[in-house]
């Protein structure tokens, strides 16, 4: 029964680290062959199950297994409770007992050097008796120590060595005469280890559960704190298009207006101009009314005026409008969207309409172009067409713009696609209605 017991986690605890490669089974697999191999010699069968000639040390077999054991186990609990020199005061301590108690371990090798001394054999075998109880206590106090930190598996692990603590520690004091019956039988080291093995199985479950519940937290933190990043990021933006915005309408815009004022006075004396004058008069007054033209699209580019009160649907019918009069593209608006989300979505979702509108005019060389908007149950899906010539004859020189694009649709959630070729472009995103994520964190 209790070969089968220790067979089972042997094996098992080998397949999982070969699998997921955590260094927890190795310790533990280490840790059950030492501690199977303590048994063994316990009952007699080390020289008949594991080590046939090896002369005299087997004399030292129990010691240097029980010695070996002890070490593993520490790493084992270190590794299972998280301890770390972060939240442990006794973290460097138990790291290096561990070394010490390998150290030791070796020492029967050199015992073998030399000739039998009755004085060394049991000097080994008192320490090897004497260091199980100070290992199953520095366990013990580590783990509570977590505990009250706050790692609530500690109480699996707890539980899972009390049963070894209790029957280790009456096995040792049985051994070394200070106590004269076993609590367990056959001792307690076999019934002990036996229900450990059981009882951390299960833990190692628990274990993997909350490491899993654990990353998917952090995940969710980091995505927060990416999410909160990249909005910092986008409202810097809008401050400083809100300010140059300003700047454009109350600066530069009022002095165009004056030299248009200006210039428009001057039409009362085109009579005193001769004719390549007058000529040279109106096309200044086309040159200042298409930089006025300008500067209006480039303001409402940079802040749409009304946003608020037109909504996302009506802010991009202004812009359509805008740039089917004095852009050489010829622009069609389709939509099927009723919903009102959050400005601050809204405005992200007009920032990469707008962003792919001035690419169509600036880049694509195309005459004819298509934005459609589409509301579904769960997402809004976005498509803008073209007729022109396709990335391949502008993506350098629309590559900034593509990444903020495909910034402001990570930002909100979604995914885009891009089908290009000399015949034109087609650009569809899916931004999902997340809960209406519009109302952000």
């Amino acid at each position: 029964f209790y070969a089968g017991i220790f067979a089972f986690a042997l094996f098992f605890n080998v397949l999982m680290f070969l699998s997921v490669g955590d260094r927890i089974h190795l310790y533990y697999s280490l840790y059950i062959f030492c501690s199977v191999t303590l048994v063994l010699d316990e009952v007699g069968l080390t020289k008949e199950w594991l080590f046939h000639d090896l002369g005299r040390f087997h004399d030292y077999v129990k010691a240097t297994s029980g010695i070996l054991s002890c070490a593993l186990l520490i790493q084992v609990m270190q590794l299972f409770t998280n301890q770390t020199a972060a939240n442990s005061k006794l973290y460097r301590f138990t790291k290096y007992y561990a070394y010490l108690l390998y150290a030791v371990g070796t020492v029967p090798f050199f015992a073998l050097l030399f000739p039998i001394d009755i004085r060394l054999e049991k000097a080994i075998f008192f320490f090897a008796n004497i260091q199980a109880l100070v290992s199953l206590l520095v366990i013990v106090v580590c783990t509570i120590e977590r505990i009250k930190n706050g790692f609530v598996l500690g109480y699996y692990y707890l539980l899972a060595v009390l049963p070894l603590i209790i029957g280790g520690t009456n096995y040792v004091l049985q051994v070394m005469g200070v106590v004269g019956a076993q609590l367990f039988k056959p001792n307690g080291v076999i019934v002990g280890f036996a229900a450990e093995v059981i009882i951390l199985s299960f833990a190692f479950t628990q274990r993997y559960n909350f490491l899993k519940r654990e990353k998917a937290q952090l995940k969710k933190e980091n995505d927060h704190i990416k999410l909160q990043a990249v909005r910092q990021v986008f409202q810097a933006q809008e401050d400083e298009r809100d300010r140059l915005a300003k700047d454009l309408h109350d600066d530069l815009g009022g002095t165009l207006s004056v030299i248009r004022l200006k210039a428009t006075d001057f039409q009362k004396k085109l009579d005193l101009l001769r004719p390549e004058e007058r000529i040279v008069y109106n096309e200044t007054i086309q040159l200042i009314s298409r930089a006025c033209d300008d500067l209006r699209e480039i303001s409402h580019s940079l802040k749409p005026k009304f946003f608020m009160e037109n909504g996302l649907i009506g802010t991009i019918q202004e812009r359509i409008s805008i740039l089917n009069r004095v852009s050489a593209v010829n622009f069609e608006f389709v939509y099927q969207y009723t919903r009102r989300g959050n400005p601050e979505i809204e405005l992200s979702i007009y920032r990469v309409v707008n962003e792919l509108i001035n690419n169509v005019v600036k880049h694509s060389c195309a005459t004819q172009a298509t934005i459609q908007l589409v509301e579904t149950t769960q997402e809004l899906v976005i498509t803008v067409e073209d007729n022109g010539i396709g990335f391949e004859g502008y993506e350098t020189s629309s590559g900034i713009g593509l990444k903020n694009v495909s910034s402001r649709i990570q930002y909100l959630g979604g995914r885009y696609t891009i089908d290009t070729n000399h015949n034109g472009t087609t650009i569809t995103i899916e931004i999902p209605f997340q809960n209406d994520r519009d109302a952000t964190n």
